[in-house]
């Protein structure tokens, strides 16, 4: 919590010079998109190293087991992966409730 004190001096910092709250509004507002885009960035980098270890995957077992297993095996790691990213969205959604009450 504040002091009274720091209260006081943001004011007048605020009284006297209000550019400074645009300011740094502004630069709040840079450096939220710059981390979009390079979460969005980051993003479209692990979708394809995704793609890539699933390619590697098929090859694997395809050498291994023959194309009908490579197939099946493939698509339940993605299945897999897929169950794996809904729960943890499912229970980020549940503590952020628990957060907000």
């Amino acid at each position: 919590m504040p002091s009274m004190g720091s209260l006081v001096k943001l004011g007048a910092a605020l009284a006297f010079n209000p550019m400074t709250m645009v300011k740094d509004a502004l630069a709040l507002v840079r450096r939220t998109a710059i981390l979009i885009v390079c979460a969005l960035i980051a993003g479209l980098i692990v979708l394809r190293a995704i793609g890539c270890l699933m390619a590697a995957l098929w090859i694997f077992v395809q050498e291994r087991l023959g194309p009908f297993w490579a197939a099946i095996i493939t698509a339940a790691a993605m299945l897999l992966l897929a169950i794996i990213v809904l729960l943890i969205g499912i229970l980020q959604s549940k503590a952020g409730k628990k957060k907000q009450t």
